[in-house]
């Protein structure tokens, strides 16, 4: 971001560019700010899209810890009572939806956390569907690797990590022959498990 206003005239070349491509592509941001906004308000924003005649190819939440909730004594309940309507969401809609999570303190530096080191709610890893961990080692930082691991997966392998390229000025992740990893699961599963949500 930081770097954005020195490249604002390639940036726009490929916005205009892919937009002449692919004239049917949108992404529709909203924001709300924290802990204002419920599961019924989200469905009636994209309730509003679909009468508009957009139907989302995915919904990304940043992120279901943040969306509020007046059922529930701890937080705990809370968040699973929210994962369970956004869950529910995803069968209404018709399309996956992807939010973020953070670790507990036992998860920190951890390599290839499980999912007892989910933060506030274990309620959250019972009732997702997939969940995908993001994690380094000492060495991985030096080299702009990160990993991803396969921590709960209805659709397939339940285990395994890939390691994937990133770069830090854009936080992009990308596929890289050369990287040696131990892992035993490949990126296409992590895909094949995201296309499920969608099916």
């Amino acid at each position: 971001m930081r770097e954005m206003r020195n490249d604002s005239n390639t940036l726009k070349h490929r916005i205009q560019q892919h937009s002449a491509n692919n004239p049917n592509d949108k992404i529709i941001v909203k924001e709300y700010p924290p802990s204002t906004i419920t599961s019924q308000q989200i469905q009636g924003f994209v309730r509003e899209l679909h009468n508009k005649g957009i139907k989302p190819d995915a919904i990304v939440l940043d992120y279901l810890n943040l969306l509020k909730s007046d059922i529930g004594a701890n937080s705990y309940e809370r968040i699973k009572y929210v994962t369970e309507e956004i869950r529910a969401l995803t069968y209404v809609f018709n399309c996956p939806i992807i939010s973020a999570t953070q670790l507990n303190r036992s998860g920190y530096d951890e390599e290839n956390p499980g999912l007892d080191t989910i933060s506030e709610s274990i309620g959250m890893a019972a009732t997702a569907d997939c969940i995908v961990s993001v994690f380094q080692n000492d060495e991985d930082k030096e080299l702009g690797i990160v990993r991803l691991g396969m921590m709960k997966n209805r659709f397939g392998a339940n285990y395994g990590t890939q390691a994937m390229r990133v770069d830090y000025n854009t936080l992009t992740l990308s596929e890289d022959e050369n990287i040696q990893d131990n892992g035993d699961t490949e990126l296409g599963d992590i895909s094949n498990a995201l296309g499920m949500l969608s099916n």
